[in-house]
This record gives C-alpha cells, structure tokens and sequence, in this order.
C-alpha cells in the first residue's frame, strides 16, 4: 500500500500545491524558516529539520502543518518549505 501511495502522490504533487479548498492565502510566517518563535513544539520541529535535512512526519505534518493551517497560509507556500526548504540542507 505505500507504494500506490507515493505513486499518487508524485502523480498528484503539482496539483496537490494549487488546491485550496479553505482559500488560504496569508503567507509563511518567518519563524517557519528560521525557528525563532516562543512555541516551543514549533521551534524544535524547525530547528531539527534545518540542523538535520530532516523531520519526522509528526512534526511536519501535525505541528507546521496544522499550525499553518489555523493560520490561513497559502498550501503552496508551506510545500515549498518543507521540499525547498529541506533541499537546500542537503
């Protein structure tokens, strides 16, 4: 079953980066790049992705992605921090 699920997901990606059914269109707060915020769980998950080119899904998804959310940021702005900004890491 991961197999057909990253076979979608690849298939899907560019699409999946212009959806937004809550129309979300604020921008990426800074601290998402640089760490720098008083919420805790944030910084740690951000500061590990930068030291390590890496984060756990947990943190991707239900920390940054779900506080992006509750912000109203654009989808397309935090897929690019988490692929561009783990890629330049690399």
């Amino acid at each position: 079953m991961a197999g057909v699920r990253a076979g979608i997901y690849w298939l899907k990606a560019p699409e999946y980066l212009r959806r937004n059914h809550l129309d979300a269109d604020r921008a990426l707060p800074w601290f998402f790049w640089s760490g720098e915020t008083d919420m805790a769980c944030v910084a740690d998950a951000v500061t590990q992705a930068r030291s390590h080119a890496y984060a756990h899904h947990i943190q991707r998804l239900m920390v940054t992605g779900n506080l992006a959310m509750l912000l109203g940021v654009h989808p397309g702005r935090g897929g690019r921090l988490v692929h561009g900004g783990l890629r330049r890491r690399l």
